[in-house]
């Protein structure tokens, strides 16, 4: 049931980015460090199957990072969880990898 909901989630964020534009220059590569080894991407790729900044930068990218909220406020989920819930929900619809080993590089 809880695979069903991210992938239900990962197909309504996809379908609510849908034409929209990026304004802002991204960077190449994104990084994040965990416990379980670094989890790095190309923004690009990502960007163009989004479409849409807002998609994981839900506040706005002017914000900053996602750690500014996530694990401070209490009312946003801690920052594993809103990007395994995102980046998993997100890679059950466009058939990308769901496994730790998949994302994470030791």
């Amino acid at each position: 049931m809880k695979i069903i909901g991210m992938a239900m989630l990962g197909g309504l964020l996809l379908a609510a980015a849908a034409g929209a534009e990026t304004t802002l220059e991204s960077p190449e590569m994104v990084r994040f460090s965990s416990p379980f080894g670094v989890v790095a991407y190309t923004h690009k790729v990502h960007e163009a199957m989004a479409r849409s900044c807002e998609l994981c930068h839900h506040e706005g990218v002017e914000e900053g990072k996602c750690k500014i909220c996530h694990g401070v406020d209490p009312e946003a989920p801690e920052a594993k969880e809103a990007f395994h819930r995102l980046c998993k929900g997100c890679h059950m619809v466009k058939k990308g990898p769901v496994d730790c080993s998949g994302c994470h590089q030791r």
